[in-house]
């Protein structure tokens, strides 16, 4: 399962044992508990994303009992809330460029259209569609849709006389042996002066300094 460093880092912790290179067999009862069944592997071939297919090693199978086990492995969108809508794959169908659906005046974005995906891009696909609403409502109205302008910023090449290197600021934690107790919000976010000072950083990657 892949999963970024900081995800990593954070789960450890926690307290949580990460055990890698192990594929699941099967689940069943014994004597009032569940037995899980495990067999290691080695890495194998690499895959088309560039990562190494776990290969099982030759009976190196692991029995296991607990009390509770949780299977996380998916997810998928629930579109049951609106019938004759068409899927694809599991996913919500839609035009790509405006995010219409099959369906007249239905319009879908996010994980329930692209499969699990960063929430800045449900955000991206919400102002989408909202711009697709508009030019459906504006045609109908007989008025011109909403045209967002935006000012024109200035790129030189030019760089900074003065160069001043800043680590990326990290958002403030709960404490993990605090956060495993309840579902607050681990990240606490900035205050206003650590988002000007990371406003502040230079993220002008395209300048090559010798």
């Amino acid at each position: 399962m892949p999963a970024a460093r900081e995800e990593v880092e954070d789960a450890l912790a926690e307290g949580i044992a990460l055990r890698t290179l192990i594929m699941p067999n099967s689940i069943s009862k014994a004597n009032g508990r569940l037995a899980f069944s495990t067999q290691r592997c080695e890495p194998g071939e690499f895959d088309k994303d560039g990562r190494r297919r776990p290969v099982p090693v030759s009976g190196a199978v692991t029995e296991e009992q607990y009390d509770t086990i949780f299977a996380a492995i998916g997810q998928g969108s629930d579109a049951s809330f609106a019938k004759g809508l068409e899927l694809q794959r599991g996913w919500i169908s839609v035009d790509r460029r405006t995010l219409a659906t099959n369906l007249k005046g239905i319009y879908a974005g996010g994980d329930a259209v692209t499969g699990p995906a960063m929430a800045v891009e449900a955000l991206a696909a919400g102002k989408r569609a909202a711009f697709s609403i508009d030019r459906e409502l504006s045609e109908i109205r007989r008025e011109s849709p909403f045209l967002e302008d935006y000012e024109r910023i200035a790129i030189t090449m030019r760089v900074p006389k003065e160069i001043i290197e800043k680590e990326m600021e990290q958002a403030p934690k709960i404490a993990p042996q605090d956060r495993i107790r309840d579902f607050r919000e681990v990240e606490q976010g900035f205050d206003i002066e650590t988002v000007k000072r990371e406003c502040a950083r230079c993220l002008r990657c395209d300048v090559k300094i010798e």
